[in-house]
């Protein structure tokens, strides 16, 4: 029923369980043992902070965020508010972050997610670096994109042995923008020749060309908003020390984030964010517990355990 639960919306579990097994139960059933078992993974383990002696050479780490769907009941403030809390609810979009572990010879990395803000993703971020195989002398290369809690949590929490990279395809959405305006009918050779700059670190070239432009035709007051060649020159001025593509292509090393982004879809969307589903935030949080325990596949082992404790 877990199992149904972690995968298609609770409405449609009984329908399931009487296709495979013919066994049927309420919805009701359903949400609440799902919803049991995910919040029991969420309070299985306790999160490692303090990363070991020693640890594997090389570690790739990856961080981002999306948005999911939260419902919450505003508090009555006087007799005229609603006693029907359905009346009462909020409806809101907020941040799910989510975080990849993974050695260079692995596929397959550890996941970590929540609904909390940069401290305790950063945290889970750890945990993962040391369930892994991470230590004090463990060099980590990050890729993520420019969101600033990002960079600050790696820096805060990892200091000088980890490294951050700028999403290189993050980063050619803006030198797209920027082409547009620049280059006229020849955006795509412009742009290929920027990219080819960047991968070999010369960024100054890249800005000399934006700076060039916007001295000559754009007023100094223009906004990142509505200026695409101002956009991209401020991104990049703002993320100087976070674009050392040669050096990770060098090392073969990835320049993009796209395993993480591909796990939002694949361990956090593919659930919580199916049409029509809000979730409260409490729910959330241990429903990407849920998630990411299967995605890291100890599924098996939190059941055996389960069974242990209940013989």
């Amino acid at each position: 029923m877990t199992d149904f639960g972690a995968d298609v919306a609770f409405g449609k579990v009984p329908q399931k369980l009487k296709e495979h097994y013919g066994i049927e139960v309420p919805i009701s059933a359903a949400q609440t043992i799902t919803k049991q078992h995910a919040t029991r993974m969420k309070q299985q383990a306790a999160v490692l902070e303090r990363l070991p002696r020693g640890g594997v050479e090389q570690l790739i780490g990856e961080l981002d965020g999306s948005m999911l769907p939260i419902v919450s009941i505003g508090a009555r403030a006087d007799k005229s508010t609603p006693k029907d809390g359905r009346k009462r609810r909020e409806l809101s979009w907020q941040e799910a972050r989510l975080s990849l572990v993974r050695a260079p010879e692995k596929v397959k990395g550890r996941y970590a997610a929540t609904m909390g803000g940069p401290a305790q993703a950063g945290e889970l971020f750890v945990d993962s670096v040391i369930r892994v195989g991470g230590g004090q002398g463990t060099k980590l290369h990050c890729v993520g994109d420019g969101a600033p809690w990002i960079a600050n949590q790696i820096k805060q929490r990892l200091g000088a042995q980890a490294d951050y990279l700028i999403d290189f395809y993050h980063l050619s959405e803006y030198l797209s923008g920027a082409a547009e305006v620049l280059a006229g009918e020849h955006k795509r050779e412009w742009l290929r020749l920027q990219q080819q700059r960047l991968k070999g670190n010369e960024v100054g070239a890249v800005l000399g060309e934006l700076r060039t432009y916007q001295s000559l035709n754009s007023p100094t007051t223009s906004e990142p908003d509505t200026d695409p060649v101002q956009a991209c020159r401020q991104y990049l001025e703002n993320r100087l020390g976070y674009l050392d593509y040669a050096g990770a292509l060098k090392a073969n090393l990835p320049i993009g984030s796209g395993e993480v982004e591909s796990g939002h879809r694949s361990v956090i969307q593919a659930r919580l964010k199916l049409p029509g589903a809000w979730w409260r935030e409490a729910t959330a949080e241990n429903m990407l517990a849920l998630r990411t325990l299967r995605a890291n596949d100890e599924w098996e082992s939190y059941w055996r355990e389960t069974r242990q404790a209940a013989a």
